[in-house]
């Protein structure tokens, strides 16, 4: 069903491509071949095939598509890239799958392939175990650029690979077909299977062959083992080409000069003493020598004080493409900006404080080559944080206030410095609406010269510092200040030792008049006793004087004498 639709899609796609020319016949017969058509290689080792195809001339071909079939015991797909393809245009990517042994793809172009050696795509393969393993086509078409999408496909050619040296097929290998590049011909594909070697091409003026280049003068080196007797080498832009098989001699280097544009591949095959050729070593460069094309930057600036800026650009390389930008304001902060950070060629430039600015937009190829515009634009709002008010002398541990402006809703943070630029207070605080600031020190400072300084970050998120820090002196205190304190603590201390004397003493003396007084009580009470006793002997001393009262009780009457010796 996907292959249909697909199939439908590409049918009109060409139909539409080609109804703006003048319809012709498709003359020729078109081809889609694997190349290499054949190739050794150990179980584990990676190598990669192309899908190439030969338009057949006439008007050309704009789309093509293909089923491709392998044996998933003997290989594995790892990628299938159409990066190098001559088809700009797919319904879908390429696919594999290494369970059923498929690969399917569909692509097509704005314009007709007339060439006889068009990259569609490329399979990187993984060897798993001896074997001959066949890649083959199971479907395929390629329609004509002639207005009716006529099926031009004549032939789909197939290819074998050896395995661990052994072959397992009863088929032979088929030869590989030649491209049309002037190193190629009928001749110079050798009908015996090649001998295999383990030589790597590198280049130090294009040492990743996924990377583009500004250098356009490409060089190649290998190291020759024993069992080579002479090289053939090619350069151009198919992947798949083999050097005839005519001797250069033993090259361990080549290089090109002045090569144009876009993606090269460097092959390089091998002969051994008996005469047999290598299938080719190949090495692709990628070159880009011209810088982005001529653009503009537009500034928008943000809303509100010290807003964000918006900066619109977009630069175009129809090479390499354009890989990054680099924007530098005011020619000392340069950030790097990945495509990715351009949304629809806008870009939201880093917190910037107000005033004038001055941004330089530099486009960066993936050559490293670059253009470059420029744009002035100014910012309103306060520049820059400040400290309007503060005592230049202060007495020590007395509160200390400080005051300034910074940008309205910023973040401010207020140091205070000792003469080692220590930090000995800090304070953060917000800046109003009309962005003043306040920041109170209530315990006050040693004695000791200070330095103060304030910064501030903005709502948006750009920071600044204070140029000009101000300087603070803290003296001692005089001596009632410094000593005011003991001795008002010395003079309470004395009148609350005197009042608790006083209350002492006052304790004292009503403890010792009431002792007092209870013995006066006591003593009286004794008194009043013994005189009231004196009173009753003296009045019985008297009855007995008088003798009534004595003879009444029958006693006998007392004379003066016995009753003065009594008292007595």
């Amino acid at each position: 069903m996907m292959k249909g639709f697909a199939r439908f899609v590409l049918l009109s796609f060409a139909l539409e491509a080609a109804a703006f020319s003048i319809p012709a016949h498709a003359a020729g017969s078109a081809s889609l071949s694997i190349i290499p058509a054949t190739g050794s290689h150990a179980p584990g080792s990676i190598f990669t095939a192309s899908v190439m195809l030969d338009s057949g001339g006439g008007v050309g071909v704009n789309a093509a598509d293909g089923d491709l079939a392998f044996d998933p015991s003997l290989l594995a797909v790892q990628s299938v890239s159409k990066a190098n393809s001559v088809f700009n245009l797919w319904v879908a990517d390429p696919t594999f799958s290494n369970t059923d042994g498929s690969v399917t793809f569909s692509g097509g172009s704005t314009s007709a392939y007339t060439g006889s050696s068009g990259d569609v795509i490329d399979i990187t393969f993984k060897a798993l175990k001896a074997g001959s393993a066949d890649v083959k086509f199971t479907s395929g078409s390629a329609l004509a650029a002639d207005g009716q999408g006529t099926d031009v496909l004549g032939s789909k050619n197939s290819a074998t690979f050896t395995i661990g040296g052994a072959s397992v097929s009863s088929n032979p290998a088929p030869t590989p077909t030649p491209t049309a590049t002037p190193d190629n011909s009928a001749s110079a594909v050798a009908a015996a299977p090649p001998f295999t070697v383990s030589i790597a091409v590198t280049s130090a003026t294009h040492p990743d062959p996924t990377q583009w280049y500004a250098n356009n003068n490409p060089v190649f080196t290998w190291q020759l083992t024993s069992d080579i007797a002479s090289v053939s080498t090619a350069f151009d832009r198919n992947p798949g080409t083999y050097p005839r098989r005519s001797s250069e001699g033993l090259l361990s280097t080549k290089q090109y000069s002045n090569i144009g544009e876009g993606t090269w591949y460097f092959h390089v095959r091998f002969e051994d003493s008996l005469g047999d050729w290598s299938d080719p070593v190949n090495y692709g460069v990628r070159i880009d020598d011209t810088p982005p094309g001529p653009f503009t930057v537009n500034v928008e600036t943000g809303a509100g004080v010290s807003g964000r800026t918006l900066l619109v650009f977009n630069a175009t390389d129809t090479v390499s493409g354009v890989d990054h930008y680099v924007a530098t304001f005011d020619g000392v902060s340069s950030t790097t900006i990945a495509l990715s950070d351009v949304q629809s060629g806008v870009y939201t430039a880093p917190p910037l404080l107000p005033g004038k600015h001055l941004v330089n937009i530099k486009a960066v190829d993936k050559a490293g080559n670059s253009s470059e515009a420029n744009a002035a634009f100014e910012l309103q709002g306060v520049a820059m944080p400040n400290i309007t008010n503060f005592p230049a002398t202060v007495i020590e541990k007395s509160p200390i206030v400080l005051e300034g402006i910074a940008d309205s809703g910023s973040n401010v943070t207020v140091d205070i410095n000792d003469a080692g630029n220590k930090v000995v207070s800090e304070g953060k605080m917000v800046a109003d609406e009309t962005g003043h600031w306040l920041y109170a020190v209530e315990g006050g400072l040693s004695t000791g010269k200070y330095s103060l300084g304030v910064s501030m970050v903005t709502v948006q998120g750009a920071s600044a510092s204070s140029t000009m820090k101000g300087a603070m002196d803290v003296i001692p205190a005089p001596f009632l200040d410094r000593f005011g304190l003991v001795l008002i603590v010395i003079l309470l201390a004395c009148i609350g030792g005197l009042v608790t004397f006083g209350f002492y003493k006052k304790k004292l003396i009503e403890m010792q008049f009431a002792l007092a007084k209870r013995e006066n009580e006591e003593a009286r009470e004794k008194a009043k006793a013994v005189f009231e006793a004196l009173r009753e002997e003296v009045d019985d001393q008297i009855s007995h004087m008088e003798g009534g009262a004595a003879q009444a009780q029958g006693e006998v009457k007392l004379e003066p004498e016995q009753v003065l010796d009594a008292m007595r």
